[in-house]
């Protein structure tokens, strides 16, 4: 018995891993936009100066003054825990 409930988990283990390998990762910028913390000109701005300059999209947003560090990390937390959140990407 302890043997069939070893491979029953190690199956489930195996469906979410790959439940979470396939999941998108929402970008920084949707987040921003969806919370309505910056506008699709500031994010277009700020992604032009990310190339240009070689810099994390939150530093470049940051150093222009649209957000603070903490409104960063907190769409960041949100981006970690969007990966858990497979509503767009049921089976059917």
């Amino acid at each position: 018995m302890r043997c069939m409930n070893m491979n029953y988990q190690q199956q489930n283990d195996m469906d979410i891993n790959s439940k979470l390998i396939s999941s998108p990762k929402k970008r920084l910028g949707e987040i921003l936009l969806e919370l309505d913390v910056i506008t699709e000109e500031q994010l277009a701005k700020a992604l032009q100066l990310q190339k240009e300059k070689k810099r994390l999209l939150g530093q470049v947003l940051i150093s222009l003054g649209y957000c603070t560090p903490e409104v960063i990390i907190s769409a960041l937390d949100m981006q970690e825990v969007s990966i858990f959140d497979n509503k767009d990407n049921t089976e059917k």
